[in-house]
């Protein structure tokens, strides 16, 4: 991060002309990044956009701003505020894509404000032409949908990712299209998407979570011993085992009961 803006820097100062009063409060930030005293460094740059900069060095230090705040001091709300600037400060698409970018993770990942994170990511499906990650930004907003309940919306976003290029994205979209309908209570389609999303998923904590929640769409759906055989499935390999015995007590009890 702070070699390539460190070079560019030194090399539109030096050969521009501009007052030496930029050139050693860029050094002096550089050398507290490189002994990892990033307060001291944002500090700094703070200050230095205080002066009149050249519209590059302005946008540069918003960068550097947001990344420091973001990466090494987790002050989120401050990183929003220097990426929003900067797209603000810039013409260039490149610049407001990359804030817009960084800005949708952090409002879903880290601020779990998914209303602006679904703004943010509207935003980059808006571009024109079209960006070459226009795939991952619907995928983001897909999931932004979900966390705010907005199932059928979700569901119709995945559909569309579902049916792209993009592989990973396309079975990654498989669980999430399979979790809309299991907050639909629509059992049987969520089960559907789940086992086809399982035919590719290697990884087992993923694995282990579809599976249990097939168990419980099949227990919802009153297909007990479909339920009962999937939660098996899982003992001994389940994070927490003592759920998979409860629940397989739980349906050994009402298949008994179911017979009487």
């Amino acid at each position: 991060m702070k070699n390539n803006l460190f070079f560019l820097l030194l090399l539109i100062l030096t050969s521009c002309g501009f007052s030496s009063n930029y050139y050693g409060e860029i050094l002096r930030a550089q050398e507290y990044i490189d002994n990892r005293d990033y307060k001291k460094a944002a500090e700094i740059y703070e200050n230095t956009l205080q002066q009149k900069l050249p519209k590059v060095i302005n946008i540069k230090i918003h960068y550097q701003l947001a990344e420091i705040y973001s990466i090494y001091l987790a002050d989120f709300k401050k990183a929003i505020k220097y990426y929003s600037q900067l797209s603000e400060i810039s013409n260039e698409a490149s610049w407001h894509i990359k804030s817009y970018e960084k800005m949708g993770l952090i409002y879903q990942n880290n601020l779990k404000d998914y209303k602006k994170a679904l703004f943010v990511y509207s935003k980059l499906l808006e571009f024109k032409p079209e960006l070459k990650n226009k795939v991952y930004y619907q995928y983001r907003l897909s999931e932004n949908l979900l966390l705010l309940g907005k199932y059928k919306e979700s569901l119709k976003n995945f559909l569309v990712v579902l049916n792209s290029n993009d592989k990973k994205l396309a079975n990654e979209s498989l669980y999430f299209i399979g979790l809309n309908h299991f907050y639909l209570r629509d059992w049987d389609e969520a089960n559907k998407n789940w086992f086809s999303y399982l035919k590719t998923e290697t990884r087992q904590d993923k694995v282990q979570k579809t599976k249990f929640l097939i168990a419980n769409s099949f227990e919802n759906n009153e297909k007990l011993r479909e339920a009962y055989n999937m939660y098996y499935s899982l003992l001994g390999n389940y994070p927490n085992n003592e759920v998979i015995k409860k629940r397989l007590e739980s349906l050994y009890n009402r298949r008994v009961a179911r017979k009487r």
